[in-house]
């Protein structure tokens, strides 16, 4: 904690003489600071870490490689230093709110775990639960299985849109001509995978369950989408970890598994970077594989431009009675999904990039790229969103506080909450996949 602290002194200081370089190598430290409270309890705070896993590749990476490279990348025509001051201080109320969240949790649990009374649970009591959750196991496990194997005719068919398409056209033309039946069952695959994962089922079955998990997100990258097969990978290794920490009975990363890590994890680095070319037909001129993965976490932290490109341009985004980007996808889901369209006479939603989501959606990442890149948008181009934009432009500041503190708190009370009970187990995991994207 006095790491924490002094780096909190060192970004107020920053931050007041408000010389970029520095502001940067400030917030580092507080990301840093993060990092080692993670490593002080892991088995505690391992969801947190991975967050602050993704904080530093998409918000961090980026512009403190261009500062160690003493490059002034701040210093743009489109940008502006005052947007990028302020990316810089929502990121870092960011990170210090949620740690202060994650150890007033860690604190909470330590001081009820010296008064906790253990309670033996009754015999027959234990043997129903134990058959509930294995007859649930077995109903997810199938209906599982079931909803992959309609997921993956969805995925087939994007694959043969892109077959004679190009990349940007999927994002800008790309209309699914499958029977509505299909797209439902496919999109119960995550919650059914979810359940099946909170029975907590024996190492070979959650083996051949995440395989297939992994191999769904092959369809995304074939058609030039990278997102779902990092999100899956990071999933799937946070569940392994999860299980070796909650004490199973078999060992979840063995010999094998870090060799995997070891040999995996570089190698997916310089792909994604490479594929970030092949995707849009380029040749990648650079083959040297430390620079690919330079190039990796470059390519990655245009989220923290995107961020200060949100907040130079957020007085221009659309204006409606009812908008809420930090909510978006829930709001949208509730207002244009089927029960929206019963109730408030609503229409559905297109899928893909047009004017429609670009106006009246409330996807940051639809407005954004719509005001910034306008015909570019249309034609399939655009930005992403981060949750530190989408809450400052909401609520201010106070909305990034709240919001980091309230994550933080979660993602470590989410493994003391673990175990308890099938159906929070299931809230639990499916949450991690929302929180990790």
């Amino acid at each position: 904690e006095i790491i924490f602290i002094a780096f909190t002194v060192l970004n107020i200081l920053g931050f007041c003489m408000g010389e970029i370089p520095f502001i940067i190598i400030c917030v580092t430290g507080l990301w840093i600071s993060n990092l080692i409270f993670c490593f002080v309890n892991i088995k505690e705070r391992i969801l947190y870490f991975w967050l602050q896993v993704t904080i530093g590749v998409f918000l961090i990476g980026r512009p403190l490689l261009n500062t160690i490279e003493n490059k002034r990348w701040w210093n743009v025509e489109w940008l502006g230093e005052d947007s990028v001051y302020t990316a810089l201080l929502i990121i870092a109320i960011s990170l210090w709110s949620m740690h202060v969240g994650a150890l007033l949790i860690s604190c909470l649990k330590a001081k009820g775990k010296s008064k906790a009374v253990i309670k033996s649970e009754p015999a027959d009591r234990k043997e129903k639960r134990e058959a509930f959750r294995k007859n649930m196991q077995v109903i997810s496990m199938l209906m599982y299985y079931a909803t992959a194997f309609f997921f993956v005719i969805a995925g087939f068919e994007k694959v043969f849109f892109v077959h004679s398409h190009s990349y940007l056209e999927y994002y800008s033309e790309f209309t699914s001509h499958l029977p509505g039946i299909v797209p439902i069952a496919a999109s119960l695959m995550n919650y059914s995978l979810c359940m099946f994962l909170a029975t907590f089922p024996a190492k070979r079955r959650t083996f051949c369950a995440l395989f297939l998990f992994e191999i769904t997100a092959v369809f995304d990258l074939v058609v030039g989408v990278r997102g779902p097969i990092v999100l899956h990978s990071v999933f799937i290794l946070v569940y392994y970890l999860l299980r070796d920490f909650l004490g199973d009975k078999e060992k979840w990363i063995g010999k094998i598994e870090k060799g995997l890590l070891a040999v995996c994890t570089p190698s997916m680095l310089i792909f994604m970077t490479a594929y970030a070319y092949i995707r849009s037909g380029l040749r990648v001129l650079d083959a040297n594989p430390f620079n690919l993965i330079k190039g990796f976490f470059v390519s990655q932290g245009v989220t923290f431009e995107v961020v200060a490109r949100g907040i130079t341009v957020q007085n221009q985004l659309p204006q409606r009675a009812v908008r809420n980007y930090t909510f978006g996808s829930f709001i949208d889901y509730i207002v244009h999904g089927r029960a929206g369209q019963l109730l408030f006479g609503t229409e559905a939603l297109p899928s893909g990039n047009n004017v429609i989501n670009g106006t009246q959606s409330n996807s940051l990442a639809h407005n954004l790229s719509y005001v910034t890149r306008g015909k570019e948008y249309l034609q399939g181009k655009g930005w992403g969103s981060s949750y530190v934009l989408e809450n400052y432009i909401d609520f201010g500041i106070a909305g990034v506080v709240l919001f980091s503190l309230i994550l933080g708190m979660l993602l470590v009370l989410f493994t003391h909450l673990l175990k308890k009970n099938l159906l929070l187990d299931t809230i639990i995991l499916v949450s991690l996949l929302n929180i990790f994207y």
